[in-house]
C-alpha cells in the first residue's frame, strides 16, 4: 500500500509505504528530507519499506516493513510550525487503523514521536516515559535508538574483522565513518573505547565533527568523503545515506571491509557481487543494523513494557547471523549481500508459522 498524504492548513506532503504485513504490522521510521521531487520520495520510500521487510524477516523479528517520508528540509521546521505539521501527520496514521507503526529516523527525533503520540497511539520509540495527559496513557518507551544500532554495528563488524582477521588485535586496524551523527558518532566511540588503531570521520556537520575531534583526540582524522572513501583502511563503516556502494564508487574503495548502520547501501544487488569479486567483505546492511529496529519492536510487542536488557541480549544474534551467511557465501562462493537478500526472500514466500518458517530456510 502506497499512501500520498497532503495537508493544506499546515503545507505537509508525506508519503507512506506499507511493503509487507506477512508476519505482523509494518513498522518504519519517518525520514523528513528535503528530497528534489516527489518521484524521487517515492522511489526512497518504496525501497526503504522494502529493506524493513527484509531486515525483520532475517532477524526473526514478527514484524512487516514500512516506512514514511516527510518532503521538506526538517532544519526550515521549528516550534510550533513543525508540532502542527508532525501532528498533521499523525492524524493520517490513524487512518490505517494500526496496520502502521512510525519510528525516528533521518530528520526526525525521539521528540517528535512524543508530538505524534498525542494524536496518535501508532508511534513506537518513544521517550523512556511519556505520558498524554489529555487521554489517560501512559507508556515505556525504548527511546533513542541510535546507541542500539551502534552496539549491534559494533557487534557486526568485530564478526567481520574475526573472519578475515582472526589473530590480529582491534588496534591493528583503521576505520572510515562515514556519517557522524547519532550512530556514527556512536560506533566511532564504541570502537575507540574498544583500542581501535586510527579513526577518520567525515560529515557535513561540522558540530558532530568537532565531537568526534575533541573526544577521540589524537586517534581521530577529520577527512571529506571522497578521502574516506578512498583511504586505504580495515572497514569502511557508512552511517548517513544509503547508495553509496554503486558503479562510480566501487572502483574507489580501499577498504577490506563495508559494515555500517545505513540503510540500502548498495545501489542494486549486482554492487554485492561486485564486491565479492574484488575481495571486499559486505557485511549486509539488513542483518548488521538492526538493532534499532529489535530496540522498537520490543518497545511495541511488550506494549509499553520496555525491556531494555532482552534487547541487549538480542544484539547478540546479529553476529551468529551474520557468521551463517558469510559461511554460505564462502561455501557457495556467492556475495553475502545476494545469500542475506535470498534467505529473507524465502523466508517471507513460505506460508508457515514464523518460528517454523525462519528453521525450515536456514
Amino acid at each position: 500500500m502506497v499512501a500520498f498524504v497532503s495537508d493544506a492548513e499546515t503545507g505537509l506532503r508525506a508519503i507512506i509505504a506499507i511493503h509487507a504485513l506477512r508476519f505482523g504490522k509494518a513498522l518504519g521510521g519517518v525520514r523528513f528530507y528535503d528530497y528534489k521531487n516527489e518521484g524521487e520520495a517515492l522511489t526512497d520510500v518504496l525501497r526503504l519499506s522494502r529493506a524493513m521487510t527484509l531486515k525483520a524477516a532475517i532477524n526473526n523479528i514478527p514484524l512487516g516493513g514500512g516506512k514514511a517520508v516527510i518532503l521538506g528540509n526538517s532544519a526550515d521546521y521549528e516550534g510550533a510550525e513543525r508540532e502542527a505539521l508532525l501532528k498533521a501527520f499523525a492524524k493520517h496514521l490513524n487512518t490505517l487503523n494500526g496496520e502502521y507503526y512510525a519510528a525516528e529516523d533521518v530528520g526526525t527525533t525521539v521528540a517528535d514521536l512524543s508530538v505524534m503520540f498525542e494524536e496518535s497511539p501508532y508511534v513506537a520509540g518513544l521517550p523512556e516515559h511519556i505520558e498524554v495527559i489529555k487521554r489517560h496513557d501512559a507508556r515505556w518507551g525504548s527511546g533513542d535508538p541510535s546507541p542500539v544500532t551502534a552496539q549491534g554495528v559494533f557487534y557486526g563488524i568485530l564478526e567481520c574483522l574475526h573472519r578475515l582477521y582472526p589473530n590480529k588485535k582491534l588496534s591493528e586496524h583503521t576505520f572510515y565513518v562515514e556519517g557522524a551523527g547519532n550512530t556514527g558518532y556512536r560506533l566511532a566511540r564504541f570502537l575507540h573505547q574498544a583500542g581501535a588503531g586510527h579513526l577518520y570521520v567525515a560529515d557535513i556537520n561540522p558540530h558532530a565533527i568537532a565531537m568526534c575531534l575533541d573526544e577521540f583526540r589524537g586517534k581521530v582524522t577529520r577527512v571529506s568523503t571522497d578521502e574516506g572513501r578512498e583511504r586505504e583502511v580495515t572497514v569502511y563503516a557508512p552511517c548517513a545515506l544509503g547508495n553509496v556502494v554503486n558503479d562510480d564508487t566501487i572502483p574507489k574503495f580501499n577498504c577490506k571491509i563495508i559494515a555500517g548502520s545505513a540503510n540500502n547501501q548498495l545501489g542494486e544487488l549486482r554492487h554485492g557481487d561486485l564486491l565479492h569479486e574484488r575481495g571486499i567483505l559486505y557485511a549486509p546492511d539488513h542483518i548488521i543494523n538492526s538493532g534499532g529496529l529489535l530496540n522498537v519492536a520490543n518497545e511495541i510487542e511488550s506494549k509499553g513494557h520496555y525491556d531494555r536488557p532482552d534487547v541487549f541480549r538480542k544484539l547478540l544474534n546479529i553476529r551468529s547471523t551474520l557468521g551463517r551467511v558469510f559461511d554460505r557465501s564462502a561455501g557457495e562462493n556467492r556475495s553475502p549481500a545476494r545469500i542475506a537478500e535470498e534467505i529473507a526472500l524465502r523466508i517471507l514466500e513460505l506460508e508457515c508459522e514464523f518460528k517454523e518458517t525462519r528453521r525450515r530456510v536456514w
